[in-house]
């Protein structure tokens, strides 16, 4: 049976959200239990990756998210007997699982590089490949998943860390796994805005602007990390589009978490 346009409705709202609360001591703390309402009731403040999901469509992941689907649909039919519904939720499931285990993977590299060694065999591999671009590129580090908030615009995050470049001084790294294709990492727009957040916050605490870097892992073949220092240009210009997103996103909700503001976009804003 054909059903009506408009009576099918198999793909849920996403609710998820990472929030902040900054405490009286100036400590940032996650809440990720928390939605809209609660963060309207206790100020929380919303992380930078919130707001880029909400405000920038990355269409290269929207791409990818279709494809997982539509291999999802291809390669597992129908049973028979099988409902609409109950068989649009296993299809959603099976497409999300691959999203998912791509996310543990970059969790657990992660991990290991924040822990400076992994006892899993799965990950040492990738860890090992990681250690010579380490050792070349970074003299100290100086936090490793280091929360941060910028209470004149009410936004925080986590970074994943911050270091004494050997050569470029000051930086904060953000590392990506993903897939390389034919030797060449791709460098999404989205990494340089939510790093430009990170970069002026911790001008805000300590009076001096670091460098941003990403650092992309392969998801595929463990080898040496490619990495992206961001010109100066492109850090201004990242931040000013970061500003404007999140001026949007309090606009569109109607939450200002640090009272409401207009965008200002000199580089020292």
């Amino acid at each position: 049976m054909l059903l009506k346009q408009g009576q099918q409705n198999f793909v849920k709202e996403e609710t998820s959200a990472h929030w902040y609360k900054v405490m009286p001591d100036g400590s940032v703390v996650s809440q990720h239990d928390a939605d809209l309402r609660r963060a309207r009731k206790e100020k929380l403040f919303p992380s930078p990756t919130s707001i880029e999901k909400e405000v920038r469509a990355n269409p290269i992941l929207s791409r990818w998210i279709k494809n997982q689907v539509a291999k999802a649909f291809v390669n597992n039919p129908r049973f028979e007997g099988e409902d609409d519904q109950p068989y649009a939720e296993r299809i959603l499931k099976l497409a999300d699982g691959v999203r998912d285990n791509a996310a543990d993977l970059g969790t657990r590299i992660h991990a290991a590089i924040e822990n400076d060694g992994t006892s899993d065999p799965a990950i040492l591999p990738f860890y090992e490949a990681y250690l010579p671009w380490h050792a070349d590129n970074i003299e100290t580090t100086i936090g490793s998943e280091v929360k941060m908030a910028d209470e004149t615009i009410g936004v925080a995050g986590t970074v994943d860390r911050i270091v004494q470049h050997k050569q470029h001084g000051l930086v904060i790294l953000d590392y990506k796994t993903k897939k390389v294709r034919d030797g060449k990492a791709e460098f999404y727009d989205s990494f340089s805005r939510q790093l430009s957040f990170y970069a002026g916050a911790y001008r805000r605490m300590h009076g001096v602007l670091p460098r941003i870097m990403s650092v992309v892992i392969d998801s595929k073949n463990p080898s040496r990390p490619y990495d992206k220092l961001y010109s100066m240009e492109e850090q201004q210009e990242a931040y000013i589009e970061f500003l404007s997103h999140v001026w949007l996103w309090c606009s569109s909700k109607d939450y200002w978490p640090a009272g409401k503001w207009n965008p200002s976009f000199p580089f020292d804003h």
